[in-house]
Order: C-alpha cells, then sequence, then structure tokens
C-alpha cells in the first residue's frame, strides 16, 4: 500500500506529479517561464548530475535562455537561473535570496531520497523569508515512487479518468512522498552518492519494490 501521513510535511513545499517524466519536464519549463513574465526571480534546481544536464539540454532545445549557477558564478539574472541543489546552503545564495525585495520560486525537478538531508535544505529555505517558496515536480514513473507501487496509483487514477496531461497535487501526495522518504532513510545506513535517482537507488536500496 502506499504510505499516506501527516508528519513533518514543510509548509511552504508543493508537490506537482505528473505520469511521465516527459510531461514532467515540460510542465516544469512552462512554470518557469509562466513565473518569469509574472515578475519572479525564478530558480531551476536538481540534486543529480544527469538531471542538471537534461534539464540544460531541455532548456537549449526550447531556445530558452537561461543562467547556470554555482556558488562562484554572477549575479542572479532576470532570466531563468538553474543551479544544483547544494548550492542553496552557501553563504553566496543565502545573501541573495535573503533581501525580500523580489519573490523568489525555486522549481526543484526532483525530490531527494532521503528525508533529513532534504529537510535539512527546506528547513534553510524557510528560514530566508516567506518571499522564497519551493515546488516539486515529480512523475509516477520515477524510482522514488515506483518503488513504492506508484503503478497501483496510476491504474487508479487512469480509471478515474485522469490522462496524461493532467498534474496532480495533493497535500496527501506530498505527505506520502515524505513517508516514503523516511522509509528509505530506515533502510539506508551508509549512503553512497549517484549520477542519477536510478543510479543512487541501484547503489543504495536494491530492492524493487518497497510498498
Amino acid at each position: 500500500m502506499w504510505p499516506f501521513g501527516k508528519d513533518d510535511v514543510p509548509s511552504k513545499l508543493g508537490d506537482r506529479v505528473w505520469m511521465t517524466k516527459q510531461k514532467k519536464y515540460d510542465s516544469l519549463v512552462e512554470d518557469a517561464l509562466k513565473f518569469l513574465e509574472e515578475g519572479k526571480i525564478v530558480l531551476i534546481s536538481w540534486y543529480f548530475t544527469d538531471t542538471g544536464t537534461y534539464i540544460n539540454s531541455c532548456l537549449k532545445e526550447r531556445h530558452v535562455d537561461f543562467t547556470a549557477l554555482d556558488d562562484v558564478r554572477p549575479e542572479i539574472e532576470n532570466k531563468i537561473n538553474i543551479v544544483q541543489a547544494d548550492s542553496f546552503r552557501t553563504h553566496y545564495f543565502r545573501d541573495r535570496l535573503s533581501l525580500g525585495t523580489h519573490e523568489v520560486v525555486i522549481l526543484f525537478a526532483e525530490h531527494y531520497p532521503l528525508f533529513k538531508t532534504e529537510n535539512d535544505l527546506l528547513q534553510s529555505l524557510d528560514s530566508l523569508g516567506k518571499h522564497v517558496s519551493y515546488f516539486f515536480y515529480m512523475s509516477f514513473d520515477e524510482p522514488i515512487l515506483t518503488r513504492f507501487g506508484a503503478a497501483r496509483v496510476v491504474e487508479l487514477m487512469k480509471n478515474l479518468g485522469v490522462t496524461e496531461d493532467e498534474m496532480i497535487s495533493s497535500t496527501l501526495i506530498t505527505s506520502a512522498i515524505v513517508n516514503v522518504q523516511k522509509k528509505v532513510e530506515s533502510k539506508v545506513k551508509f549512503e553512497i552518492s549517484g549520477f542519477s535517482l536510478e543510479d543512487w537507488f541501484d547503489k543504495n536500496l536494491r530492492t524493487t519494490d518497497l510498498s
């Protein structure tokens, strides 16, 4: 059974879940452009190297103007900025995101598999002020969900008439993802880094279904 619960869900966290990764990335780029048009500072972020590479190629294919940042790059620009999630822990980003003069939206292209790692980062972002908000983009064909019986959830949604073009956003899904992260965390004693989410699971949790 897919795990649901309500504990430890960050107040500003919003999950946007799609049936497939292709639809997820299409939505991610479209939303980033929409937020930019609304005058917000927009950052797209990721945890794993392969995800960052894919985001870079997605933006280039769509001829979207963007800037790749890290803790030694120039200032955040009035365009889509892309950055690896760990950079938010540096003084460089904390100084620039805590000013509060503009609304900042961070679009994460994935969740980190371990609850504490991600929660520490989100608490750090929350401390910057109410002008900083964030969303997570996921799909039901990603390992963090497929290994917890998401296929059954997808089948249920299809039976209810939900199509691939529709996005699911619910506090129940957010709570379920938090519980998935905690369940993974309880099984991983010594973490091994990976280049992608799939690689991380292959190295750290070989069980194919943890439902």
